[in-house]
């Protein structure tokens, strides 16, 4: 009998032993985890009237339980923004989200569940001094980066058009907006990017034209966390499904006439917008956020 006993409680030691060790080791892979490649878009007055569009869109070297993303603290909670994982079938998976201050910025944090990943939001932090506009962004690296490509765009009939510190190259995208371009490798986790945009610019004339106005409606939720409306989830959700990846920005390579390495160029958005009350819309007949026939 002590010797049946014995070797229970080595067969028992030995599964909790393998237990510790396969959880420690996916503790560690996650740790490890880093973003392939991460390109950011920043369009100051792009399609929404006195804000600020911003775009991720990046490769993860592993799935992650828990993803790191850093905002600017005057986010909109609206049914615009979204946090997604790309699916094989090109569809996106958009994830609950947590949320807490971290000096100047939003903390957030989602689960990624593939390594292909989609952000896009509005953030509203233009000043306007009768025409004279600035903006600060700070860019700030949730995991270690094996490379970032940062683009910032020129608003439409904007002059004098500055970012501090200048664009290592400039470019346009898609939608022939100018954009200061940035490339940096092997960015380390909590490394920040300043950024000082000015410009001249009567006005809140948006570069993306669109016909009927009238932004979509906003949430006034700032607690330290927060989860996405349900309606607002649904619509968004059957609005990716249909869209099939319709507001997702891809970046392009061009190379130079020297032959030098190609740099990342930002491309022209395929976004529709309902008449009525100026939310993206799916290829269906109503509109995911008003239910207005499209």
């Amino acid at each position: 009998m002590k010797t049946v006993n014995i070797r229970k409680k080595a067969i028992l030691a030995l599964t909790l032993g393998l237990i510790v060790l396969f959880t420690f080791s996916s503790f560690t892979l996650a740790a490890q985890a880093k973003i392939n490649k991460l390109d950011v878009a920043i369009k100051p007055e792009y399609d929404k009237e006195k804000t600020v569009f911003q775009s991720y869109t990046g490769e993860l070297s592993e799935t992650l339980q828990k993803m790191i993303w850093y905002t600017p603290t005057t986010l909109l909670e609206d049914s615009t923004l979204h946090f997604c994982a790309i699916m094989e079938s090109g569809s996106h998976s958009c994830q609950l989200r947590e949320k807490e201050t971290v000096g100047d910025l939003y903390k957030i944090t989602t689960p990624m569940p593939r390594k292909e990943f989609l952000s896009e939001g509005y953030f509203e932090s233009i000043k306007d001094s009768d025409g004279k506009k600035t903006l600060d962004y700070t860019f700030k690296a949730g995991h270690d980066i094996d490379e970032l490509n940062l683009f910032i765009a020129e608003p439409k009939n904007s002059k004098n058009f500055k970012v501090e510190p200048a664009g290592q190259k400039t470019g346009q995208d898609g939608d022939g907006l100018n954009n200061a371009i940035y490339a940096y490798k092997n960015v380390k986790k909590d490394k920040e990017y300043k950024f000082k945009i000015s410009y001249d610019k009567k006005g809140w004339d948006v570069s993306l034209e669109r016909s009927g106005m009238g932004a979509a409606a906003t949430s006034s939720n700032t607690g330290n966390s927060s989860s996405t409306n349900p309606l607002a989830v649904m619509g968004v959700v059957l609005g990716f499904v249909a869209i099939g990846g319709g507001t997702l920005f891809y970046f392009s390579n061009k190379a130079s006439a020297k032959g030098t390495r190609p740099s990342p160029v930002a491309p022209k958005s395929k976004a529709r917008f309902c008449s009525k009350c100026g939310s993206r819309l799916s290829n269906g007949k109503f509109c995911p956020n008003c239910g207005a026939k499209t």
